[in-house]
């Protein structure tokens, strides 16, 4: 525990840290921006078809609409600054020569990089946490509540509250994938020992994931076990039914997943050279 406690603090002395931060939020900001200024028109013509055919009542741009948007948006940016945020909690100890220090102490390998593990799950799973907060505050706030209509293969609506909670089940579906994003970073961390290296090959395996996770094959399985399919599992609470056996499937599969990144990283650690 006071290796981890070590470790937080580390984390937030960290200059780039409330940098990426602050980017976190000024996504937000600009989000609600725009969607004041132009999310009534670019709704209108989204929904323009349809009011051919439907009569609906009420304001679809609401404060649940937003926060899908916010989703939405963990499929790149914010992977990509919590590894920017989270390698240097290794790269650093390389490049600043602090890891040789440590190890003049009587420290465990296993437990020191374990430490690091740990910190960067807790402060992955705060951030989501934060966004989440944030996200249905200002939301509800500046938008107020409504129903949530989406496209999901389908127009689907939810009611307030039932959108309420889908919502809820995606941030943490979404935290799960955050988490293993980390955990993988952190692990080419301990390959490479260089962070320039560290987010070009973190930065290259979110490019390729994202535009994999678009691809369709006739494959059994390929749209549930299918590693870009997992990391957008959170879109599956907006289907009209929600499929709970797909979604738990995945789920554990990604938690496998990131345990395996932790071992392989662990079992690197050790064999490593303190240079």
């Amino acid at each position: 525990m006071n290796l981890i406690q070590i470790e937080l603090f580390k984390l937030f002395k960290q200059r780039r840290t409330f940098l990426a931060l602050a980017a976190v939020f000024i996504f937000e900001i600009v989000v609600f921006v725009i969607a004041y200024d132009q999310g009534a028109n670019i709704l209108d013509v989204v929904l323009n078809t349809l009011k051919d055919s439907f009569y609906l009542k009420g304001d679809l741009l609401n404060g649940n609409l937003i926060t899908f948007f916010l989703v939405n948006s963990m499929a790149f940016h914010l992977p990509l600054l919590l590894m920017i945020i989270v390698s240097g909690i290794v790269t650093l100890e390389y490049q600043e020569g602090t890891i040789r220090t440590v190890f003049l102490q009587p420290v465990s390998k296993w437990k020191f990089l374990a430490a690091k593990f740990a910190a960067a799950i807790v402060f992955t799973i705060g951030v989501v946490f934060v966004l989440a907060i944030t996200a249905f505050t200002f939301s509800y706030g500046l938008f107020g509540r409504g129903d949530l209509v989406v496209y999901m293969d389908s127009l689907n609506f939810f009611s307030e509250q039932d959108a309420f909670k889908r919502l809820l089940y995606s941030f943490f579906s979404g935290m799960l994938t955050m988490i293993f994003y980390s955990c993988l970073c952190l692990t080419i961390a301990v390959f490479l020992k260089d962070a320039l290296k560290t987010w070009l090959i973190s930065i290259l395996f979110l490019i390729i994931t994202n535009l994999t996770g678009q691809l369709q094959f006739n494959l059994p399985g390929w749209d549930y076990w299918f590693f870009p399919k997992l990391v957008t599992t959170w879109r599956k609470f907006f289907n009209f039914e929600i499929p709970w056996e797909q979604i738990w499937g995945s789920h554990l599969l990604l938690v496998f997943l990131t345990i395996l990144v932790i071992f392989v990283g662990m079992v690197q650690f050790y064999k490593n050279d303190i240079e």
